[in-house]
């Protein structure tokens, strides 16, 4: 009797999708998905269960960008639409919301990821489905109910997900941890518009204790929610020679358990990537995975002893920790994407990067499939870059800093400061250049609007430099939320680099100032100093006023200075020049990883 109601259950929203999904309401489409999953996944069928997690992904997001193909389609048939229209390389195809059989959704998935970069590791982060969202006040945020973990790359031969309960596991002030966390950003928010800088002191405390609340629940997020299965975020190794001795080491451990011989069942690759993330997990944690994957009880002599196995191989590898890793794609839901994921410590030392869906990753990866080796979208010309500086004329602090930096690290930028462009300017430097760095109040979309950037052909790697420059805004439960970086991934542009929330300006300043310090190559100057083995000042930490910064870049560059050619490796240091966690953790990277042309 009950699997007979799960079917009609199962039948009645197929069929509701069916009716929506020409124009479907994107909450709601994105809701039915989530709950075919569940179902999906209670009845066994993990692959379809997945597809639909995928489906429920950036709903609005890619029929406002079908609509846009579709308008341009009209334009190259002569009928009327904005002249300012440019043709976009999205396929079109690859981002329609799909049809409910399930065998070729499911197979289309399959291709899709077959298709990417095998270097790259593809994890979605899915909030459960909740019929809280649909009822009561719509603009209310509720912590969900779990997280559904799927990794949907093939390294394991096919994408699994994993479900992790948080409701209860997060402690929080109300006991509603994500409204909470909210609530602490529109704090932050109020600080900045509110506090007066004179009273530097109370401005100071404030800061600081914003900042150890931030940190306490990041670490919570890592240790109490996702805890152990954390490690399913962690990267592949580009050390081919350290994954093998690896791999063989991790084949002799669980050579005596008969049903995991196979060394392409995904549970061997569960065991693998705690193996990989031993330096972050506890022994007790590693055997977690273990008795999952093996079945076994938790506190059997077994599991036991392969968890100590497993810990001590990965202790003996003690370099496995800064290793270098291959880029982490995250796809982040609509309800968790204010959380700065990227920041967790199993993450720290990784490249990582967000992009909307499956989809989306699909479909800007054959925009640039030409250009794409080793997983990263090569041939940035950093010779080719442009900045705005200012633009509003009253940030003169922050434009001091930041002339003090580009002026003689980026000699063959172009750029200007302290005057406002006009549309066609901004449009202009961000087709014609590889690099676009906008330092100013927000992510400049005063100058340039959301429409108007969807409607351009973005060549740049885009850098949005401003307080919240992600712009994402949320309309209430019933409305998905919306933010600049979609306009720029609607237009091509490879990656985008933007805030999640409002920074202090010094200390952005001197995040975006070290992150294109170590990732472009050095000018004559520098490779003077590197050459003459001269040590110069280092950017002082310990200040918090501007003066007690020094941010001439060429004039501080010691003998040990070295480039990080790749972008998202280069963030790394750009966040390490603050000492605020609020800060470091609010930047984040959106879209495909980038690097710089190879003869640079």
């Amino acid at each position: 009797m009950e699997s007979t109601s799960k079917a009609n259950l199962l039948n009645r929203l197929k069929d509701h999708l069916k009716r929506i999904k020409n124009l479907p309401s994107g909450p709601l489409y994105q809701s039915i998905n989530k709950y075919l999953a569940e179902l999906h996944l209670e009845s066994g069928d993990e692959g379809v269960a997945i597809y639909h997690f995928v489906e429920s992904q950036a709903v609005s997001l890619r029929l406002r960008t079908v609509e846009q193909i579709n308008r341009l389609s009209m334009k190259c048939l002569g009928k009327s639409v904005p002249e300012d229209c440019h043709k976009t390389a999205l396929e079109k195809k690859l981002l329609m919301l799909g049809s409910c059989q399930q065998e070729s959704n499911f197979d289309s998935m399959m291709e899709r990821l077959k298709d990417l970069p095998t270097e790259w590791t593809v994890v979605q982060l899915t909030s459960g489905y909740s019929p809280r969202q649909h009822v009561g006040n719509p603009s209310e945020v509720h912590t969900p109910p779990c997280v559904h973990v799927s990794r949907l790359d093939l390294c394991a031969g096919r994408p699994y997900s994993l479900r992790v309960p948080c409701a209860s596991r997060v402690a929080s002030r109300s006991g509603n941890f994500l409204r909470d966390f909210l609530g602490e950003l529109e704090y932050l928010k109020l600080q900045y518009s509110t506090m007066q800088r004179e009273n530097f002191s109370r401005y100071h405390l404030n800061k600081m204790a914003a900042n150890s609340r931030m940190q306490t629940a990041m670490a919570q997020i890592e240790m109490n929610w996702l805890q152990h299965w954390r490690c399913i975020l962690v990267g592949q190794l580009a050390d081919e020679q350290l994954k093998n001795k690896l791999e063989a080491g991790l084949e002799k451990i669980v050579s005596n358990i008969e049903k995991w011989k196979s060394s392409n069942t995904p549970g061997v690759h569960l065991l693998m990537q705690a193996l990989m993330a031993s330096y972050s997990l506890s022994e007790f944690e590693v055997r977690k995975v273990v008795s999952h994957v093996t079945g076994s009880d938790l506190k059997s002599a077994e599991c036991k002893a392969v968890a100590k196995d497993i810990c001590s191989l990965g202790s003996s590898f003690p370099e496995m920790s800064t290793a270098k890793r291959h880029p982490v794609i995250l796809i982040v839901d609509d309800t968790l994407k204010r959380l700065p994921w990227e920041s967790i410590s199993v993450l720290n030392s990784h490249p990582v990067t967000r992009i909307h869906s499956l989809h989306f990753l699909h479909a800007l990866y054959k925009v640039y499939e030409h250009r794409i080796g080793d997983g990263v979208v090569q041939g940035v010309d950093p010779s080719k870059g442009h900045y705005i500086v200012n633009p509003d004329n009253n940030l003169n602090h922050m434009e001091g800093r930041i002339k003090s930096a580009v002026t003689s690290r980026l000699p063959e930028w172009r750029g200007t400061f302290g005057v406002k462009p006009t549309p066609q300017q901004f449009g202009s430097a961000l087709q014609e250049s590889d690099i676009f760095a906008y330092f100013g109040h927000g992510s400049g979309v005063q100058y340039l609007g959301n429409r108007q950037i969807q409607r351009l052909q973005v060549n740049a790697v885009t850098l949005l430099f401003g307080c919240n420059s992600t712009g994402l805004t949320s309309f209430g439960g019933r409305v998905e939320s919306w933010s600049t970086d979609q306009c720029y991934i609607m237009s091509c542009s490879p990656c985008v680099i933007a805030t999640l929330w409002n920074v202090i300006d010094v200390e952005i300043d001197k995040v975006s100032t070290n992150l294109l310090h170590h990732w472009l190559p050095p000018t004559k100057e520098m490779r003077k100093i590197i050459e003459d083995n001269k040590q110069k000042q280092p950017l002082k930490t310990t200040g918090n006023k501007a003066k007690d910064v020094d941010f001439d870049l060429v004039k501080r560059t010691t003998s040990d200075w070295r480039q990080e050619p790749r972008l998202l490796e280069a963030m790394r240091h750009g966040r390490a020049a603050s000492q605020l966690f609020m800060t470091s953790a609010s930047l984040v990277a959106i879209g495909l990883p980038v690097g710089l042309a190879s003869n640079t």
